[in-house]
Formats: structure tokens, C-alpha cells, sequence
């Protein structure tokens, strides 16, 4: 074979593969290869049109992941995920909590069948900001320099519960980016956010039965293996169309509990235990 025909085929082989890298959501960014799935249900069109035209114009690749639709589940659905063990009967959550809950845990457990080093996870209602891939990239030198073992990379936080940082680096000063290690735990926003394998790993080993939302349960093991937690500075962005922002992300500006906890969905447990009434043997 010509040495010309040889670099043909050895250009061709790598446009396959980056074909089939895009097509699964893969990407390399500072060195490492991530996996970004967007968790999108079938009633959200809008949405999804939305987030991937942002994401298109940044250039990530990315993969649809679709929901669990929480308004599918029947009473008899709950009962066999309590009898199997993937809820417990005590849990406080609702329908649509637990189908956000097992969302994520399918991005976690997929991801667990590639050789990607991380996992970025975006909800459909984020849209990316300009020169988001450039800015990921720094914020991972930044935090590959920090010398810290680490979980999590909140690419924005959330405010739900109050949580304390500490400064990490400088990553940019136009844009204002610093990045910040967490020192106090508060409920994340599971908007955004990059994991590594070995944290995925031992989420997909603890996550079930489910008994806490997500947010909560991710804030409850962000530090597990003694690792840390990393997230951005908010102070000073904000998007006037989209709400709060960080500098990677908008999200929208809903404040807690507003799509969650509404009445139309009582907690599992009363679900359950309705259920438990009226399966009891007369005495």
C-alpha cells in the first residue's frame, strides 16, 4: 500500500470514529473523555430544540437521554419498584421526583458501559453560554492543578440550601470565572454538572433503594471516597432572558420546590401504604 493511500485510510478511520464519538455524545476537553448525555422527556420538545441549538453553536457533542416519565407510573408500577427493592416504602418523595431521581441514575449506569473518563449531565431546561467548551476546559486545568481527588463539578450550584466555598483559581477574568472547592454541602441544582468514573461508580453502587430526592442524595455523597466537590462563583452573572447563571450555564429562575412538590402528587409512602390498606387481610 502507497504511503498516500495509507494516510487516506488512516484519515478516513478517524473521521469514523469521530463520527461515531459524536453520535455518543464523546468528546475530548483538556485531555479527557467525556460523556454528555441531555435528559429530555417526549413533551418537551420545545426544550430540547432549545438546549441542543445551544449546544450545537458551542460545538459539544452531545446524545438525548430520555426521561422517566413520572406521570406513567401506576400504583401497581410503585408497588412492584417497592417489592423489588429500587424504593423504599418509607420515602417521602413523589412520582415526579423519584422519575427525575431514576433519570439520572440510567445517565450513571450507562455511562458505566463506555470508556469515558467523565460523565456531563445536562437537564433540558440549561442553555449553555458562549465559548462554554473553552471555559470547561479551563475550569478542568484548574481543577487538575489544584491537586485535589475529586467527585463532582457543579457547573451551577443552586441555592436551595446555603453552602459554603472556598476559592479555588482564578480560571478566567473575561469572563469572570473562579472556581471554587465546597467546604459545606448544600442541595445542588442537578441542572449541570460533570462527574468522574470512579464517583459514578460508587453512585450506581449506593443509589438504590431510593429513598431521598437526588439533589439531596448527591449532596449527601459528593465527598464519599474523602474526594472533594468543585463549583463556580455566581456572584455578578445573571441572564436577563433565561434567569440565574453561572458563566458556563442559564437556568431558569423556578424557585425550590415550585415543579416537584405541588399536590397533584402525594409522597410514595402514602401511595404505598394506601396501597398496603386495602391488600390487608380482614381479621
Amino acid at each position: 500500500m502507497s504511503e498516500e493511500k495509507s494516510m487516506q485510510k488512516r484519515r478516513q478511520s478517524r473521521k469514523q470514529q469521530h463520527k461515531k464519538h459524536t453520535a455518543d455524545g464523546m468528546s475530548m476537553v483538556s485531555n479527557y473523555k467525556v460523556q454528555t448525555r441531555v435528559i429530555n422527556c417526549d413533551v418537551h420538545k420545545a426544550r430540547l430544540k432549545q438546549i441542543m441549538k445551544s449546544l450545537n453553536l458551542e460545538h459539544v457533542s452531545v446524545k438525548r437521554k430520555p426521561c422517566v416519565y413520572g406521570k406513567d407510573f401506576t400504583k401497581a408500577n410503585l408497588e412492584d419498584l417497592a417489592r423489588e427493592g429500587t424504593i423504599h416504602r418509607d420515602s417521602a418523595m413523589n412520582v415526579i421526583e423519584m422519575s427525575i431521581y431514576l433519570s439520572h441514575y440510567a445517565c450513571w449506569h450507562q455511562f458505566l458501559e463506555t470508556d469515558a473518563d467523565l460523565l456531563l449531565v445536562f437537564e433540558d431546561d440549561v442553555t449553555v453560554l458562549p465559548d462554554f467548551n473553552k471555559h470547561l476546559g479551563l475550569c478542568l486545568q484548574a481543577i487538575t492543578e489544584s491537586h485535589e481527588p475529586w467527585n463532582v463539578f457543579y457547573l451551577y450550584h443552586g441555592d436551595y440550601l446555603k453552602y459554603v466555598t472556598e476559592p479555588v483559581a482564578q480560571v478566567s477574568e473575561q469572563p469572570n470565572i473562579v472556581l471554587e472547592q465546597l467546604v459545606k454541602p448544600g442541595i445542588p441544582t442537578m441542572s449541570a454538572y460533570l462527574m468522574t468514573r470512579p464517583f459514578v461508580e460508587y453512585l450506581a453502587k449506593t443509589a438504590i433503594p431510593m429513598k431521598v430526592p437526588v439533589d439531596v442524595f448527591l449532596m449527601n455523597n459528593q465527598n464519599a471516597m474523602g474526594k472533594e466537590a468543585f463549583t463556580l462563583n455566581h456572584t455578578g452573572h445573571w441572564d436577563a432572558k433565561k434567569g440565574r447563571s453561572s458563566p458556563l450555564v442559564a437556568v431558569p429562575g423556578w424557585t425550590f420546590g415550585q415543579s416537584t412538590r405541588s399536590d397533584p402528587f402525594p409522597p410514595l409512602r402514602t401511595i404505598l401504604g394506601d396501597l398496603e390498606k386495602k391488600v390487608a387481610p380482614k381479621k
